[in-house]
């Protein structure tokens, strides 16, 4: 049986016959006025050649523009599909060769490429506009595992291409990605493999790192291998999610997309890899020396107030913090582990740290009862060697605490520590002396390192909010993770300056100062109790010297008191009753009255004298009612806010603020004075 050729009309043998596609025959015909063709005929080789041959410029030609359905000898929709598929169309866009030798991003020859994934790809046309086709291949060094880091950028001056070729399977493919993308971006869920979409902010506010951070993080932890289900990025993000926003497992794996037990076993992950890999590095006694604390640790005020630099001995603060849990079914658990100080369950881990809030290791996670009290908790860490403590510290270290230590201050002496902690009030006492007050206010200006250091790992929210039961086991990895983080990516809470020496040297001076003021009101009764020896200063043309911000803080040695004062004077001057007076014999006495901030029943009287003929040093000294308003070392709040609202406050553009509190809130207390109409019972 033979067949006839539908171009040239020979005959064609059985088994030989060629089939082309319509298209082809189409550009054919046109080409050489050739007559009808039948769409379904065979050709032989011949002639199958010479439509091979024609001109590819021509086909480029009239693929670019459609060819319309009346022009065919053929019935509209019989087509075949797989030659629509095959069809090249010509769009405006640069694309790059699909070299297996020269890299699609930097356009460099290398032999060690590795082909392009279709998200790559897809990213790069989004991003930066270029259309890189199926099978192309870039430098290992511009992927980041399954992404492109954001500095691969395409140099468009370099392509030649300036129109790309693309079969019509491949557009349409394209497409369809881009309507994905797009709707998957409207419901974006939370991944840590690519941090190019994060800010520093946004990071921080989730992890509590920034990016290079969470970087350095992912590169010390090598015990987490990567698999099919999960990344170390993952589960190490997953986990410092949990710690710095409290929220639960089900909501995270709402963020994340997955599955609550694929996010117990990302933290249960993470956490054991953390606690091997980074914490042992950044924690515990065993971590660091005692001369690496000394020497780049030890902050200059601890050195010259306790030490005055002439001792090799480590000066560490100790403190307990609270860790709140839920209550438990197991009721002899639950008793232990209720507080009557804070009247709830809690844990309590002691934190150890030196003077510029650099934590040296957190111990425990002690019940709250009466017998785990600061002292008993102290004691048992001594005894029992806790980390090797007895090793690491040495005779004659100064250790501060805080009152609650207190029994376990004889005991610390009979060792060999030497103990610093603030004076205590006896039986009926309501005021520190000058000697006690000046020695309790050295001991805080060091101790206050180590409450900021407990505000720091509440700011990781699991630690602030009522930890669940079910964590409670894993509570100490959680605390000390947290606490590695901070030492390895904050910055200290205090840094030593040239001028600390002199500022701890005039402190430790003044301590052996009395308080003259003092003895001068309470010797002389028409200063303290008889009014009508003072005159409002309003009423009267009274200067007070203007002072400065360093001179202020020289005053208070620190800015604790000054950064009360604004609100302490906000208080008083919104209700038009700071009273402030000038004694009518000398001018050179200022009294005056300040309410409270924790009791209403309590008002302070305050004395502060002034040297009018020095403006270097006006302020001779003061005196305050207070518990600590007879020190010498700085003052109280309440003297601080008189000195600052007279001397910088009424000279700046200060303003008391708009109490929008009050107003919101009502007070029960005060009952209006009408009577009530028994007819609206009625």
């Amino acid at each position: 049986m033979r067949l006839k050729c539908t171009v040239c009309g020979k005959s064609v043998k059985l088994g030989q016959g060629r089939k082309i596609s319509v298209k082809q025959l189409e550009f054919y015909r046109n080409h050489k006025n050739h007559r009808t063709i039948d769409r379904d005929g065979t050709v032989c080789n011949a002639c199958r050649m010479k439509v091979y041959n024609i001109d590819r410029s021509i086909i480029k030609q009239s693929t670019c523009v459609p060819t319309p359905v009346a022009a065919l000898n053929v019935e509209p929709n019989a087509c075949n599909d797989e030659d629509d598929k095959d069809e090249l169309v010509t769009i405006p866009t640069l694309s790059v060769s699909k070299s297996h030798s020269v890299c699609a991003i930097c356009l460099i020859k290398n032999k060690n490429l590795i082909c392009m994934g279709e998200s790559v790809r897809l990213s790069v046309f989004v991003n930066q506009g270029v259309l890189l086709e199926e099978g192309v291949r870039c430098c290992k060094n511009h992927l980041n595992g399954k992404q492109l880091k954001r500095d691969a950028i395409i140099d468009k001056s370099k392509l030649r291409k300036k129109h790309t070729t693309i079969q019509t399977s491949q557009l349409v493919k394209l497409l369809e990605n881009l309507r994905k993308s797009a709707s998957v971006s409207t419901a974006r869920r939370l991944s840590f493999d690519d941090l190019e979409d994060y800010t520093d902010i946004d990071l921080l506010n989730l992890t509590g790192l920034k990016k290079h951070q969470f970087e350095e993080l992912v590169e010390m932890i090598t015990t987490l291998k990567k698999s099919k289900l999960m990344s170390p990025r993952l589960a190490i993000g997953v986990l410092l999610v949990k710690l710095r926003t409290g929220l639960s497992q089900g909501f995270i794996g709402t963020l994340f997309g997955k599955k609550q037990r694929q996010i117990s076993r990302y933290i249960k992950q993470a956490r054991e890899a953390l606690c091997s890999d980074f914490v042992p590095s950044y924690l515990g006694f065993h971590h660091i020396s005692r001369n690496t604390i000394i020497e780049e640790h030890t902050t200059y005020y601890a050195t010259q107030i306790f030490s005055n630099f002439l001792s090799d001995s480590v000066i560490s603060i100790m403190d307990g913090t609270y860790i709140y849990i839920q209550k438990s079914h197991n009721y002899a658990f639950q008793r232990q582990c209720f507080s009557m100080h804070k009247h709830r369950p809690l844990v309590k881990p002691m934190v150890v740290t030196a003077t510029d809030g650099y934590i040296i290791s957190i111990l425990g996670q002690f019940f709250p009862n009466g017998r785990n009290n600061d002292a008993s908790i102290l004691k048992y860490m001594v005894k029992s060697n806790e980390e090797n403590l007895l090793q690491w510290f040495k005779k004659d270290d100064i250790l501060i605490l805080n009152r609650g230590f207190r029994d376990s201050i004889e005991f610390l002496n009979d060792i060999g520590f030497c103990t610093k902690f603030p004076a205590f009030l006896g039986p009926k006492e309501k005021q520190f002396s000058a000697k006690e007050g000046n020695e309790t206010r050295l001991v805080t200006k060091i101790r206050w390192a180590v409450e900021s250091v407990n505000a720091r790992l509440k700011t990781w929210k699991f630690l602030d909010k009522v930890v669940c039961n079910k964590d409670i086991p894993h509570l100490k990895k959680y605390i000390n993770i947290v606490a590695a983080i901070c030492n390895c990516f904050r910055a200290p809470l205090q840094q030593s300056h040239d001028n600390d020496c002199d500022i701890a040297r005039k402190m430790v001076e003044r301590t052996k100062m009395a308080n003259l003021v003092q003895q001068e009101v309470e010797s002389q009764g028409h200063l303290k109790k008889h009014l009508s020896h003072w005159q409002s200063i309003e009423s009267i043309d009274f200067t007070f010297p203007r002072l400065g911000d360093d001179y202020l803080r020289s005053l208070t040695f620190g800015v604790y008191q000054l950064s009360q004062a604004p609100h302490y004077a906000d208080q008083h001057l919104s209700d038009g009753d700071l009273d402030i007076r000038v004694n009518k014999a000398s001018d050179e006495y200022i009294r005056g009255k300040i309410q409270s901030r924790h009791t209403s029943s309590k008002k302070y009287f305050l004395w502060i004298k002034i040297n009018h003929d020095d403006p270097h040093d006006p302020i001779v000294g003061w005196y305050c009612e207070c518990k600590a308003g007879a020190r010498t070392v700085g003052c109280c709040a309440h003297i601080a806010t008189i000195i600052w609202y007279l001397g910088n406050g009424k000279h700046s553009q200060y303003q008391p603020k708009l109490d929008i509190l009050t107003p919101s809130v009502q007070d029960a207390a005060a009952i209006p004075e009408v009577e009530i109409d028994l007819k609206l019972l009625d």
